[in-house]
């Protein structure tokens, strides 16, 4: 190579410029180049991984599950399946530290720690897994259990054991928690807003309402109930005075041959103690703290202040006994005989305060409450029953109950003021009570065409009601007759009904239509005293009740 270098007058020659000037950068460039290079980090090449799965015979297991993890923290980076032939390639794979795992049903899961790029084989890398035999998956277990509600067209049911919050209270907190039922505070029930609510034991009415009913289902324990059907829309099969629906209580029944017995025991513990092992007893407490602050029409300046605690606290126990035999006459007619009784007792004390002050908090008034409640319930029930089957699609059910109860409650409170117009009474109460009801009912069912079934019965039931109000004021001169309340009533009421439904279902829909009849006389006599003087009365009248449900 040669290179003139020409000069003119003092001046470069502009051929001769760019020539320096390329021949410096040609220098500087193959002086940098080689360090850019080097700077320039270099990219990894990925990895083929390929995975052979067998079992400890050495056969081919068939769709194993593959998964590629970080060594580090154990974070999934791949997943995917092996073919039929236990072969799977896993591409792509940076150089690092891995876990490979797998896993196969009834197979040991296995996992190897895989160090790519340091063992490098040509492009890839081969992993062979034999897996341990855990057992054969033998039988399966599958265990149903029934939904805590269930909604049929004309009811809900209440399958009391299938939820736990229902262990170890009573048939009246179950009741209170299901949908559509509301209860008052002196114990009378509604259904979805209805009254006229007939609750029914074991297909037999209870024959009690407000807190008569509610004294009963306190008694009796949820450990005791199967199922609860709140029954919103009734057939004619059951007593017109539940128009406004029926809550059936159907009680747990042992179906074992020969003879058999069970004990249930259950321990609560809150404020009081609770427990239920057939004696039910738990104790219950109201504590309540109320103030009051009254201003002027300024809605700034306080008039007057009322302050108000109150404390109350019982303990109610119950003693509950229910048995009973059946024997099979034949292999189509059963006969049984079932006897229950029950003893409660409940006893409360509360006391409250009322005290007024004016702004500046001082006592103008103190009113001063003190009450003590008891009930001593007895009940008993005697059942004798028939059941025949003239054929698969043909039954009568014929029951007769007597049912007794008595009831004995007894009130005292107990009122002082103190301060201005001081004054100071006392009342007491005794409110014995007995019921007395038979009744004769049969009932048959005919299945006369597919899906098509015809129900007939007759019912016949007398009740006695004898209810004696004795209460007495002391004012202060001792103890008197306050002739104002007390009260003594008797009440005998006979029911002859006689109803015909018909059922029809199918796969898409169901209809029942039915007409009930009832045939009522009562009488009712009011018992005077010096104040109240003698009455009477009686009436008798028969009534239809239509009912029709298609869903």
């Amino acid at each position: 190579m040669e290179i003139t270098i020409r000069r003119a007058t003092g001046l470069y020659d502009l051929d001769y410029l760019a020539g320096v000037r390329f021949l410096l950068f040609a220098c500087c460039l193959c002086g940098v180049l080689p360090k850019l290079v080097k700077a320039q980090p270099a990219i990894p090449p990925s990895r083929e991984i390929s995975i052979h799965v067998t079992d400890d015979q050495q056969y081919a297991l068939d769709f194993v599950s593959i998964s590629l993890r970080s060594k580090k923290d154990s974070v999934q980076l791949f997943s995917l399946r092996s073919d039929s032939a236990g072969h799977a390639l896993l591409n792509n794979v940076q150089p690092g530290n891995y876990l490979l795992c797998v896993s196969h049903v009834n197979y040991q899961p296995a996992c190897l720690a895989v160090d790519i790029g340091q063992q490098q084989t040509g492009n890839g890398y081969a992993y062979i897994f034999a897996l341990q035999r855990i057992g054969d998956l033998q039988q399966v277990t599958v265990t149903g259990r029934k939904p805590a509600i269930q909604y049929a067209p004309d009811r809900t049911i209440i399958h009391v054991d299938a939820s736990i919050g229902n262990a170890g209270t009573t048939a009246l907190e179950v009741l209170e928690r299901s949908p559509g039922v509301t209860m008052d505070k002196d114990g009378n029930i509604s259904l979805k807003g209805r009254n006229q609510v007939l609750v029914m034991i074991d297909s037999k009415p209870s024959y009690l309402s407000g807190a008569e009913l509610a004294t009963m289902l306190s008694g009796m324990s949820s450990n005791q109930i199967e199922t609860i059907d709140l029954i919103d829309k009734p057939s004619a099969r059951y007593d017109a005075a539940g128009n406004g629906g029926i809550i059936y209580i159907h009680l747990k029944k042992n179906r074992q041959s020969g003879f058999n017995g069970n004990l249930s025991l259950a321990a609560g513990q809150g404020v009081y103690s609770k427990t239920n092992y057939s004696l039910n007893s738990n104790g219950n407490h109201l504590d309540m703290y109320a103030l009051r602050t009254y201003l002027l029409e300024d809605d700034k300046t306080i008039a007057s202040i009322l302050e108000q605690p109150t404390y109350f606290k019982s303990r109610f126990n119950n003693h509950t006994l229910r048995t009973g035999v059946d024997y099979a006459l034949s292999s189509k007619t059963d006969i049984g005989l079932v006897l229950s009784g029950t003893l409660m007792n409940r006893h409360g004390t509360g006391s409250g305060q009322a005290q007024w002050m004016n702004a500046a908090g001082t006592t103008d008034s103190l009113i001063d409450t003190r009450s003590t409640n008891k009930t001593d319930w007895e009940n008993g029930a005697v059942n004798i029953n028939l059941r025949h089957k003239f054929s698969a699609k043909q039954q009568l059910a014929a029951d007769l109950d007597w049912v007794g109860y008595m009831i004995q409650g007894n009130q005292a409170f107990r009122n002082e003021r103190m301060g201005n117009a001081a004054y100071l009474e006392s009342y007491t109460g005794a409110l014995p009570s007995t019921i007395r009801i038979l009744s004769i009912r049969a009932d048959h069912s005919i299945e006369l065409r597919k899906s098509l079934v015809l129900e007939t019965g007759i019912k016949i039931s007398n009740t006695k009601t004898d209810n004696d109000a004795a209460y007495f004021v002391n004012r202060g001169a001792g103890w008197e007759e306050d002739v104002a309340k007390t009260n003594h009533f008797l009440y005998a009421e006979n029911i002859r009904a006689t109803y015909a439904s018909v059922e029809k279902k199918s796969e898409r829909w169901s209809m029942q239509m039915g007409l009930r009849y009832e045939y009522t006389s009562y009488t009712g006599e009011q018992l005077g005293n010096s104040l109240l003087k003698d009455s009477a009365f009686s009436n008798r009248y028969g009534s239809l009740f239509p009912n029709f449900l298609g869903t």
